[in-house]
């Protein structure tokens, strides 16, 4: 009689450690599954993120061309250096009064 009940002891042993294990591995793969979850979660998260800052991005850029528009200012890139033209035109206007023979220094 010791032995059936050590046999069914040492059965009911066997049986909850392999229990313990299946549960173990059934964790295992739901943890791995939560995992790839999560990080779908923060990929997602952060190209909401990305777009949510570029939105506002835009609408402050939006913001600034609107009042801009408001005030008549336009917003033009400057093409080339500026220079000063108020030398070179008198020259020029000398120029073109010698040409004509109007100068006055030609007497």
């Amino acid at each position: 009689m010791a032995k059936a009940e050590a046999d069914l002891w040492l059965e009911g042993a066997l049986f909850a450690v392999v229990r313990c294990s299946q549960d173990s591995s059934g964790q295992g793969l739901k943890l791995d599954q939560q995992s790839v979850v999560q990080q779908e979660l923060l990929r997602t998260a952060k190209a909401d993120e990305d777009s949510y800052l570029l939105f506002r991005k835009k609408a402050r850029e939006a913001r600034i061309a609107d009042a801009l528009d408001q005030s008549k200012i336009v917003n033009v890139a400057v093409a080339e250096a500026a220079s000063s033209s108020v030398g070179s035109d008198r020259a020029s206007a000398g120029n073109e009064a010698d040409s004509s023979g109007c100068n006055s220094r030609a007497g």
